[in-house]
């Protein structure tokens, strides 16, 4: 829990601790999670099929989004992680996932973000499109939507940071690894893309 309380303030002197200490799996399942569900989320409403007519359809929504999301983003750190572990073969699996769990600290903000946008599109619609509540509820969707690009921005950084501790610092592991970082921030930006211009 101080990890993620420092990691916004002192990352540096976070990843010190981080690969100095024991790896804890489930912040490691758990941000991995999470940062999976939010573009799963994205990918559902950038395609209008996150369904908000009624109860049932809303949580079977809400249960892919889960599953999905939670398959995602496992997936997406495994992948990240063995790119970077091909890029140096010298660095270590466990040091390289202590750096993706705790980068990805800001994405828990997102995930928040994201779950109240999803209550939000959900009472503007049953609102209507054209009442006052479902228009502030709709602008207050669009400024959390646009608030998550930033928390990815900043957790790619923080990739960089830490992986800057453990990494040999030659040309092609720096490139490999800041190519590695971008490509969940390059994704995010296209689904938001995608739904702030729908709307």
């Amino acid at each position: 829990m101080n990890h993620l309380k420092t990691i916004w303030r002192n990352p540096d002197k976070t990843f010190e601790s981080v690969l100095n200490g024991e790896n804890d799996l489930k912040w490691t399942i758990g941000f991995f999670v999470i940062n999976g569900i939010v573009p799963c989320a994205l990918i559902l409403r950038s395609f209008d099929l996150f369904k908000l007519e009624n109860n049932t359809e809303f949580y079977q929504t809400l249960g892919l989004v889960f599953v999905v999301g939670s398959i995602l983003g496992i997936g997406i750190g495994l992948i990240l992680a063995a790119i970077l572990k091909v890029a140096d073969s010298e660095i270590e699996w466990t040091e390289i996932f202590k750096v993706l769990t705790w980068a990805s600290a800001p994405l828990l903000i997102a995930g928040i973000f994201m779950t109240i946008t999803m209550g939000l599109g959900r009472l503007a619609f049953h609102l209507g499109d054209l009442s006052a509540p479902s228009i502030l509820f709709q602008l207050i969707t669009g400024i959390l939507l646009f608030g998550i690009f930033p928390l990815y921005i900043w957790s790619t950084i923080l990739i960089n940071k830490g992986l800057k501790k453990i990494g040999n610092q030659n040309r092609s592991w720096t490139v490999t690894s800041l190519l590695t970082s971008m490509i969940p921030l390059l994704l995010i930006s296209y689904l938001l893309i995608s739904i702030l211009l729908k709307n």
